[in-house]
């Protein structure tokens, strides 16, 4: 009997805990499949919070950390670039756990996907951390070898974007660049200006709160509506809806103005797809929507469309079967009757496999500027320009340049007939939340600078300079007094483009630091969590050891690629061994002891390979290396804890004669 009394203490004792284990587990699984559903349909906002209390839970869940770090990412809508730094802390962590089997959508998954990489590259591409970003889609490459070719291909595209970025990067425009101001930007997404020919009514779209039907959409964004503001004095009026007779509680997204500024052009859902349509202005109102004919819209999506100044002559995009791939750009031309003809796709030198969008018609009807994730883009939508020549071709396009471009989605660009303004819409640093409307002043005269980009030492070059200044301070005045609005400038004289900031009510001192993060790229550049020390004192001549172990580098998890830190002590080495013509060495590669064994062997000579390739890339010859992989088999340290096994994931390099 006192055993059997012990043993019913027992099973009440325990009984509470498994109950308690029991609801956890009930609450964690509806947590869990609740803020996956958020994800599914892009409201990033309300999955956040729910990871979030999920990991507070099971802190080192890989797959949580992935979650919140996609969610993090995703969410510029109301604090970029804050949150996309922070998701760069979740994936780093997600990466150290990653699985090619992963359970997508399944509660009790701990393990990260493999497309954790990828995310990580992105996060570093989106903030111009170009290294980390190459490194990691290398990375990504890496571990998903041959098996989806066109995955293979998609990362072989932001490579390029990488290439493209850093090219650009290096030869700025000479542009001022303002956001509109809180008048016209809210918290929500505001794009597709539509400006009038004198530039005093601005005419654009906008998800922000107050909409007609106040609907929200499954993302948390309102349905979209047409807002009117007027330039009254120095400042644009504080935008109203455009009207009944164009709002309505469904999506109406403005498009285009033809040339007189009494037609305007839009967009309007239609259930599965969306078609064009067009209003006719009567006297302050605006005629009921009329659509396009079938010409022009289709049982595809239809997205955007610019008008000749003759009016005779219309491009749009359209994601219709026949292009090479997405969205698409058209032309069509009025008939005798005044009705648009049959469609022609534009040439392939302009359609490319991604999209092709927001096509804008500058009034002398032959440079065309439209956005896409193609040609030279240097990540997300990049504005091009094309120009029709006299034989009726059109010019391979041209990316209009950094900082208009950067690696986030710049878009709906349209200029004014002299092509010293332009406006369009973007995802910024110190914007109001998620596109913002921008306006730039472009400063083409290239007569007063030298080969060098640099500006000539004369009076007219200066004053030029100072003028357009002027213009761009009167230009956040004009945007939102008393507040303060992010002024880019680029000029011959700010060459290292740095942005420039100037607060109304101040002093007018400008503090500067770089774009995107904030940081110089010496310091972040790089993926590793740890910045390097700048050396205060003048750095020593590096030696070779006569024999023995000469330099250890360390490798991501899983990872058989060189990082930013490892390429810098490789490159030390390369300069030696130049100048040591004698000197053999020795390259092992090391792994931690997660993991199979047949597969860290291959992992290890992965590693050991890499140090091998860069040094034969760069004339060493091959007879002065050894190659050899070992796996988990020699720890420099017990692999009992991550950083142990982080000191083990390593290449040795020795010196052998």
């Amino acid at each position: 009997m006192p055993s059997l009394k012990r043993l019913l203490i027992t099973i009440l004792a325990v009984s509470p805990l498994v109950t308690l284990a029991q609801e956890e587990s009930v609450d964690f699984k509806k947590t869990f499949l609740e803020a996956e559903r958020f994800i599914g349909v892009s409201n990033y906002e309300k999955a956040l919070p729910l990871f979030t209390r999920l990991a507070e839970m099971q802190p080192d869940n890989a797959n949580l950390s992935f979650k919140i770090g996609v969610c993090l990412f995703n969410s510029y809508s109301f604090n970029f670039p804050v949150d996309q730094e922070k998701s760069i802390t979740y994936f780093r962590k997600a990466i150290q756990n990653t699985t090619h089997e992963y359970r997508t959508g399944h509660p009790k998954e701990t393990q990260a996907p493999v497309d954790s990489y990828f995310y990580l590259a992105e996060a570093f591409h989106f903030l111009h951390q170009i290294d980390s970003a190459e490194y990691y889609y290398s990375a990504f490459k890496q571990l998903i070898q041959d098996s989806d070719p066109e995955l293979i291909k998609e990362v072989d595209h932001r490579l390029d974007q990488c290439r493209n970025a850093r090219e650009l990067m290096e030869n700025p425009l000479p542009v001022f660049i303002t956001n509109l101001g809180s008048r016209i930007n809210s918290a929500y997404n505001d794009y597709a200006p539509v400006i009038s020919a004198d530039e005093t009514t601005l005419i654009f779209t906008s998800t922000r709160a107050g909409s007609t039907g106040e609907k929200v959409g499954l993302d948390g964004q309102y349905y979209e509506d047409i807002y009117i503001s007027h330039i009254e004095g120095r400042a644009w009026s504080n935008p109203v809806s455009i009207g009944g007779t164009i709002n309505t509680p469904d999506h109406e997204a403005s498009i285009s103005l033809s040339p007189d500024g009494n037609t305007l052009y839009l967009y309007k859902a239609n259930g599965d797809d969306g078609n064009i349509y067009q209003s006719t202005r009567m006297g302050d109102s605006w005629t009921e929507p009329e659509e396009l004919n079938a010409h022009i819209n289709s049982p595809a999506y239809e997205s955007h469309v610019t008008v000749t100044e003759d009016g005779q002559t219309m491009y749009f995009s359209s994601e219709r079967v026949g292009g090479p791939g997405g969205l698409d750009l058209y032309v069509s031309h009025k008939d005798n009757n005044g009705d648009w003809g049959s469609a022609t796709l534009m040439p392939s030198n302009v359609n490319t496999e991604y999209d092709e969008d927001s096509p804008f018609i500058h009034p002398d009807g032959k440079a065309l500027y439209f956005s896409s994730k193609g040609h030279k883009s240097m990540g997300g939508m990049d504005i091009f320009k094309t120009e029709l020549q006299d034989d009726g071709s059109w010019s391979d396009p041209e990316n209009i340049g950094y900082p208009i471009n950067t690696a986030a989605d710049n878009i709906f660009y349209v200029t004014n007939r002299a092509g010293t303004h332009a406006y369009f819409a973007s995802v910024r640093e110190n914007g109001y939340g998620g596109l913002d409307l921008y306006r730039i002043v472009i400063s083409e005269d290239e007569s007063n600078m030298n080969e060098g980009g640099e500006p000539k030492a004369d009076a007219s070059s200066e004053e030029e300079v100072e003028e357009e200044a002027t213009e761009a301070e009167e230009l956040v005045d004009a945007a939102s007094p008393e507040e303060t609005t992010e002024v880019t400038t680029t000029t011959p004289e700010n060459k290292d483009n740095k942005d420039v900031k100037n607060t109304s009510g101040t002093d007018g001192a400008a503090v500067t630091k770089n774009p995107a993060t904030g940081t110089t790229p010496e310091a972040n550049n790089k993926p590793t969590s740890e910045t390097t020390p700048v050396a205060t004192t003048k750095p020593t001549k590096p030696q070779v050891p006569e024999q023995g172990k000469w330099e250890i580098l360390y490798f991501e998890y899983n990872i058989g690629l060189l990082n930013v830190e490892s390429v810098e002590k490789v490159k030390r080495m390369l300069t030696i061994l130049r100048q040591k013509q004698d000197v053999k060495i020795e390259i092992s590669g090391h792994t931690d002891s997660v993991g199979g064994d047949d597969y860290n062997l291959r992992l290890s000579k992965t590693r050991a390979q890499s140090v091998y390739d860069y040094f034969l890339r760069n004339g060493i010859d091959a007879k002065r290396m050894t190659v050899v992989g070992k796996g988990e088999k020699e720890p420099a340290v017990p692999n009992d804890t991550k950083e142990n096994q982080a000191k083990n994931r390593r290449v040795e390099v020795k010196v052998v004669q």
